[in-house]
């Protein structure tokens, strides 16, 4: 989980704090039983604190900065989550939090195959069913821009996501959004875990 690269968008940290309450639930007794959770949820603080909209503070867009790494901010996320990929833990799935002036699912495209394939045009449904007031929309994309997903995805083969929330959501609306997306997310990849155990 991926938050706060771009400075003054606050309600991608914030949904990736609802995220973390969710963990109250029993469900999530049972996914942190299986699955380890690594956030980063304030990735920009330097861009955040000097009330850069999109930028850190030597002006660079982090968002676009995975594929050279030309950043300290990115690099250090690469350089700790890199060896994953050879390791004895498998990373599943990846979730890059923005806030913007919609409600958007930026997913890899379909037609490329994943690891845990399509898993997030599977989730999406249950995300914009339980908040149909936020009018969320999906839009697929190839992974060969220099962000977060591609990079998870180029990494780990895994799928990946673009999450993106309404900039003047109300923190009760983030909240909500936030344990709702989670403990939808945390029954899926549980059903994933158990349907390949079988």
């Amino acid at each position: 989980l991926y938050a706060r690269k771009i400075g003054q968008k606050k309600a991608d940290s914030a949904n990736t704090f609802g995220y973390k309450r969710a963990e109250i639930i029993e469900l999530a007794q049972a996914f942190r039983s299986k699955f380890h959770i690594i956030a980063y949820p304030m990735m920009n603080p330097d861009g955040v604190e000097q009330g850069h909209w999109r930028h850190n503070s030597k002006g660079i867009d982090l968002n676009r900065d995975w594929e050279f790494f030309r950043q300290p901010e990115t690099r250090s996320v690469r350089d700790a989550l890199s060896p994953l990929a050879y390791g004895r833990y498998n990373v599943v799935y990846g979730i890059d939090f923005h806030s913007t002036n919609e409600n958007v699912f930026y997913p890899i495209n379909e037609e490329v195959i994943t690891g845990i394939d399509n898993f997030t045009q599977r989730w999406f449904p249950y995300v914009a069913e339980a908040n149909p007031e936020l009018n969320f929309r999906s839009e697929e994309f190839e992974p060969n821009s220099p962000i977060a997903k591609n990079w998870v995805y180029k990494t780990f083969g895994t799928d990946a996501l673009t999450f993106e929330v309404e900039d003047e959501l109300s923190e009760e609306a983030i909240q909500s959004l936030g344990h709702s997306a989670a403990e939808s997310l945390m029954k899926l990849l549980l059903e994933e875990l158990l349907a390949a155990e079988q």
